[in-house]
């Protein structure tokens, strides 16, 4: 929120705004806090620098963040945030346009390069998370899983054919 902000609510809001540098409210962009505070964060944020809010937060199944929104498809971050909470069928939408404008993430994707790709859209922080390692054992136990055949549906009778 800081960033895009211009850091003018850091003195006065440290807690959701800062320059990633530890504060005296002990905030930095590595310590978020409690996961049941965070709505409250960006509702206060919202109301200082709504704009800058919505950029600052991510979202999602994807958690995408705000920032990208044209990467996405959408105009604004608005039009972004407005689709996140319609339903999941966006999230998805959003997160294939946004793979598909990184050519990088595109290209480790579709090669299976499981730490690039992670690397690429989560930064050098992955490793703490083991979002490579993660993706490659939910690869191989989707792929692993045996197709399910469906019976034929027999065709429907035509009228007037006895």
């Amino acid at each position: 929120f800081g960033a895009y902000s211009g850091h003018v609510w850091d003195a006065t809001h440290p807690d959701i705004s800062n320059t990633g540098q530890s504060n005296n409210a002990g905030a930095t962009r590595d310590r978020y806090g409690k996961y049941r505070a965070q709505y409250d964060k960006l509702y206060r944020a919202a109301t200082l620098d709504e704009d800058a809010a919505l950029k600052s937060a991510s979202w999602g199944s994807f958690q995408i963040l705000g920032d990208k929104y044209a990467a996405c498809g959408f105009a604004s971050v608005a039009d972004f945030v407005d689709a996140m909470v319609e339903n999941q069928k966006r999230h998805l939408d959003a997160f294939v346009a946004f793979i598909l404008t990184r050519r990088d993430l595109n290209t480790a994707l579709t090669a299976k390069d499981w730490t690039a790709f992670a690397r690429g859209y989560n930064g050098a922080a992955y490793k703490q998370n083991a979002y490579d390692k993660k993706m490659a054992a939910i690869y191989a136990r989707l792929t692993a899983l045996k197709p399910v055949v469906r019976p034929p549906v027999p065709p429907l009778p035509r009228a007037g054919v006895r």
